[in-house]
């Protein structure tokens, strides 16, 4: 039942009470929409508080539908026209039915929503401007909005409008207050901030052991760690105001070339904007009566927008000892160039001379040891029956000695013309020249049963001669020591190590002890009995001789009975 008109006033004043004691926006428009369905036969009421051109939607009775959207709580007037026809005319508006009247989506959802059917479109007038809309409405049942209706809606919407303003202004001042105090303390720690990054800033640049100068955008100084005072020699007040032009900096380059004020690192960053250095220059002291060497470096600083330095600052080390460091370095490196240079003319000399006396050696021994070679098998022909078999034992003893000497001979002159041979470079097919000569040495002893394992297409840049020497050497030793096998086996192939081709013949043939592995290519450096395997000790001399010719590397591994494997590089 709608209450009678006495109650109704009375209703009104104890709301108009509770109203102006609330001070919250939220509560007091909670409050509000409370007491309109008190005072109103009227089962629903909203209140919608209007700021710019949207609407907030500040408190509903009874609470709003579970899911209710987003997008009716805040909307805009122009979706709304009953409310906005409300605000332009600031007079009441009455849609009779929702279910009959013409609506816009927003509207219809929102009477969908709240089951809304007859509406009363209040405006919260304060100071002649709206700032609300109090809407109280029916729920599912049309109801006919009489005139006392509209004034006691009217004469609450008047308090409301009053005490809303008041709490709005109030929550403003609040939140302008929280916002100014916010400020302040933010304002307050960056200021603290900014005092304990210049303090840090103040014992840095008193304390690092670099020199600094500032200087403003005309060149003169405005400031200068300690560090700079002692580099140049000079207190802040003799260096205060002055700039790269006064005559007693001197800076000179390094090759001793006086440098104009105007091409001084700072007055360079002044001029162009740009970071200079680190560079080398040489500042006169007055202390020292000499010029010390300092690494320099020159940064512009610029305000914010600007795109000329309004500063730059240098920052410098003392090199001197560096620079007299460097100096005796270059000295004694050119001392040594021209002793390795003298060394080198009187190895070369030294080799020259020896290949020589080698190769004169080898020729004038080859005379006589073919004369002894050629009476030994004479007498033996000859005379056989005259000696006995001691007699002949001797001669045959001499005959193989002047064999062997002849074959000595004939290795170290293969040596001497390695080592005189003008190298040529030129791809050369390692695994066809393995091919060939196995080939030939199977011919040589065909009785020999001998197993291979040659990689095909292993190409090296060298010298073809030289190279065709080395691989014979090293497979006439595979051959050699793997005589006593059945069956023989040699391979050749090559394997990558840190990005370079290594290749490698490997045999399983005597092998040796790994601790003399260093020997083996020692001119007559032997590791096995001359008898059992016979040679002159030379050969692997020569394939080491051949691959350093060609900037490589030779080396070999091995185990006694189980074969070796000798690896190679050329560069």
């Amino acid at each position: 039942m709608r209450p009678d008109l006495n109650d109704q006033m009375k209703l009104l004043l104890e709301v108009s009470k509770a109203i102006a004691a609330e001070k919250d926006t939220g509560h007091l428009a909670q409050v509000i929409v409370d007491s309109i369905t008190k005072l109103t036969r009227l089962k629903s009421a909203a209140i919608y508080l209007l700021k710019g051109k949207k609407l907030y939607l500040q408190a509903t009775y009874p609470p709003l539908p579970p899911g209710f959207p987003d997008e009716l709580r805040i909307a805009e007037l122009k979706d709304h026209p009953h409310i906005g026809k409300t605000v332009s005319s600031k007079n009441p508006v009455v849609l009779e039915d929702s279910r009959t009247a013409i609506l816009t989506g927003a509207e219809s959802d929102v009477c969908q929503q709240r089951q809304l059917r007859s509406i009363l479109y209040v405006p919260l007038t304060y100071q002649d401007n709206v700032i609300g809309v109090l809407i109280p409405a029916s729920i599912e049942i049309a109801h006919e909005f009489t005139e006392d209706d509209i004034n006691i809606c009217q004469t609450l919407a008047g308090h409301a409008a009053l005490s809303l303003s008041e709490a709005m202004l109030a929550e403003e001042k609040k939140n302008y207050i929280a916002e100014i105090e916010a400020k302040n303390k933010r304002l307050i720690e960056k200021e603290k901030a900014i005092r304990e990054s210049e303090e840090k800033h103040r014992r840095l640049f008193e304390t690092m052991a670099q020199g600094v100068i500032y200087q403003d955008s005309d060149g003169r100084i405005i400031s200068a760690n300690p560090a700079a005072k002692i580099f140049l020699g000079l207190s802040f007040e003799q260096m205060q105001g002055k700039t790269s032009m006064d005559p007693r900096w001197q800076m000179i380059e390094e090759d001793g070339t006086p440098l104009p004020g105007t091409d001084h690192p700072s007055m360079i960053a002044l001029r162009t904007g740009q970071k200079v250095g680190p560079v080398t220059r040489g500042v006169f002291h007055p202390g020292k009566n000499s010029h010390i060497w300092l690494s320099i470096t020159a940064i512009p600083l610029f305000k914010p927008g600007e795109e000329k330095p309004f500063q730059s600052y240098a920052t410098f080390v003392d090199i001197t000892k560096q620079k007299q460091v460097e100096e005796d370095i270059r000295t004694l490196n050119e001392k040594l160039e021209e002793r390795v240079k003298e060394r080198t003319a009187q190895l070369e000399a030294a080799n020259r001379e020896l290949d020589a006396f080698t190769y004169s050696a080898s020729h004038d021994l080859r005379g006589p040891l073919n004369r002894i070679s050629g009476f030994s098998e004479a007498l033996l022909e000859d005379y056989a029956e005259v000696l006995d078999t001691q007699g002949r034992d001797y001669l045959k003893r001499i005959s193989n000695a002047s064999q062997h000497m002849g074959e000595l001979i004939n290795d170290l002159l293969k040596l001497s013309r390695v080592s005189q041979h003008q190298i040529s470079h030129e791809p050369v097919e390692l695994s066809v020249m393995v091919n060939i000569y196995l080939k030939e040495l199977r011919v040589e002893e065909p009785n020999r049963h001998l197993e291979t394992a040659i990689t095909p297409g292993l190409i090296a840049e060298g010298d073809t001669a030289l190279l065709r020497i080395a691989l014979e050497n090293l497979l006439n030793n595979a051959w050699k020591f793997s005589a006593s096998k059945n069956p023989a086996r040699i391979e050749f192939g090559s394997k990558i190590e840190e990005g370079k081709e290594v290749f490698y013949i490997r045999d399983n043939g005597a092998g040796f002890d790994v601790k003399y592995a260093e020997k083996l290519f020692t001119a007559f450096q032997r590791l096995h009995d001359a008898k059992t395997y016979p040679g002159t000790g030379i050969g692997l001399s020569i394939v080491s001789r051949i691959i350093k010719r060609h900037g490589g590397k030779i080396w070999a591994e091995g185990e006694p009975g189980k074969g070796a494997i000798f690896f190679f590089t050329l560069s």
